[in-house]
């Protein structure tokens, strides 16, 4: 192939790329109310995950209104914090599972007759 031939083909494809990434967009147009709202979702994780006294407060302030409120709170408190250390302890639980019920010995080391390790 020519250098002319190359290039008139890497032009016919960069043409085919453009109108599949059109017809792509076209058809995403559908999706995009889904795509905002997970946005929004993740900007407000990102909120909550900076300004957790504020909804700590908002909480705090909801129990205090209501004692129908404060016992649920209590309750799915208590739930949290056990779920929260069951998560955070996992790795040591799991760890003491996986080790091997007998000992291993140490691999002897052989050295030159008089000298010390």
């Amino acid at each position: 192939m020519t250098p002319v031939e190359l290039a008139l083909g890497k032009q016919r494809l960069q043409f085919q790329i453009a109108a599949q990434r059109m017809a792509v967009a076209q058809h995403v147009q559908g999706l995009k109310p889904l795509f905002d709202a997970a946005d929004q979702i993740t900007a407000g994780a990102r909120w909550v995950k900076h300004h957790p006294e504020i909804v700590a407060g908002g909480v705090l302030l909801a129990a205090a209104v209501r004692s129908g409120v404060r016992r649920f709170l209590w309750r799915w408190g208590k739930r949290s914090f056990l779920a929260w250390r069951l998560w955070r302890d996992s790795d040591r639980l799991l760890a003491r599972s996986r080790a091997p019920a007998y000992a291993v010995p140490p691999v002897p080391t052989f050295t030159a007759p008089g000298k010390r390790i």
